[in-house]
């Protein structure tokens, strides 16, 4: 009987320190932190203009040759990557048939779009070159080096050999250079041939 009366005696001493404990009153203090905003910033890249481009070549012949500056501007406030470059053809023309042409090109007589043979037969390289030699060189970067229109536009999407980063307000020289075969003679006479260069522009980092 004694055993259970201690027994009892220690749970009410108990119950009665958690009483006390809960009634206690600590300091305290709350603060406010107002007027948090956020604004997301923009990314945009511009295709400038320049002196030679768009390109626009007339009277063009087997073994010729010739380059262009693009011009991108990032015109946004966020830094961003160049990642991706794709050309699409949107012009491949046979304008019509003369005497030479005829002797080697059955089908010149039948003008239309998607009959012409120039596009076949143009070397498009783009690359910065850093050094401005018209060359591209080891050391570069570069996006294609291909023959035929159709032979790049096949690969929907060629990414840099290394990264171009472009910062808020910064430029990037890309330089395009066109050869047209000098073995391909004859059947490529009043062609015409036309391609859009389509650049994708991502945020980095």
């Amino acid at each position: 009987m004694k055993r259970i009366l201690l027994s009892l005696l220690t749970i009410v001493t108990v119950g009665t320190l958690a009483t006390v404990a809960t009634t206690q009153a600590l300091f305290s203090d709350t603060e406010t932190s107002e007027g948090n905003t956020f604004a997301a910033g923009t990314l945009e890249l511009e295709i400038g203009t320049h002196a030679s481009f768009p390109i626009n070549v007339t009277n063009t012949k087997p073994g010729e040759w010739n380059t262009a500056w693009i011009k991108l501007n990032n015109v946004g406030t966020v830094q961003g990557q160049v990642k991706f470059a794709s050309l699409t053809k949107t012009l491949d023309k046979e304008n019509g048939c003369n005497s030479p042409e005829a002797t080697v090109d059955t089908t010149c007589g039948n003008p239309g779009n998607g009959k012409g043979e120039l596009d076949e037969n143009l070397i498009i390289v783009l690359w910065d070159d850093v050094d401005s030699n018209d060359v591209f060189d080891g050391g570069e970067t570069y996006f294609f080096q291909a023959l035929g229109l159709d032979n790049i536009a096949a690969t929907p999407k060629w990414s840099p050999s290394s990264p171009i980063t472009i910062a808020p307000g910064a430029t990037q020289w890309l330089k395009v250079r066109w050869d047209i075969l000098g073995s391909v003679g004859n059947i490529i006479q009043s062609d015409s041939a036309t391609f859009t260069l389509t650049f994708d522009f991502e945020q980095y980092p």
